[in-house]
């Protein structure tokens, strides 16, 4: 499943060498080339969501997610199904799957902030913490 961007804003674009494989919708990290983020994300070099995929040494689209809002699905496999008004302005961390990114409802150790959300749906709303993104 796709991240999605829920508030496109006019910026310009990331293009930046692809590292690795990189499909539509995924976190992307600067690594010697950009790369998708893994699970457990901890780290400065958060570059943006990709727009589109991309081929190993090609030439990766990505769009800056400095004050973006993302929606993203929530981990099937998690304990916790729902979020609460209680959890907004938490943090979560996400699940990677086959390249499937979700959010994970069991880890409060992450960086994604929830700032709102759809438990019908199944989707949150997130930012990028801006300590984790290269170009904040």
């Amino acid at each position: 499943m796709a991240i999605r961007l829920r508030s496109p804003m006019r910026e310009n674009m990331i293009y930046a060498k692809a590292g690795a494989a990189i499909l539509d919708g995924q976190l992307i990290m600067e690594d010697t080339g950009a790369k998708p983020i893994a699970a457990e994300f901890a780290d400065t070099d958060l570059l943006g969501l990709s727009i589109g995929p991309c081929a190993s040494g090609k030439t990766a689209k990505i769009y800056p997610v400095t004050n973006a809002v993302l929606e993203i699905d929530y981990y099937s496999s998690a304990t916790a199904t729902t979020l609460a008004d209680t959890d907004i302005g938490a943090t979560f961390d996400i699940n990677v799957t086959s390249g499937d990114m979700t959010l994970d409802l069991d880890d409060t150790t992450g960086f994604l902030t929830v700032i709102g959300y759809d438990n019908d749906a199944k989707v949150a709303y997130v930012k990028c913490q801006a300590a984790d993104v290269q170009l904040a």
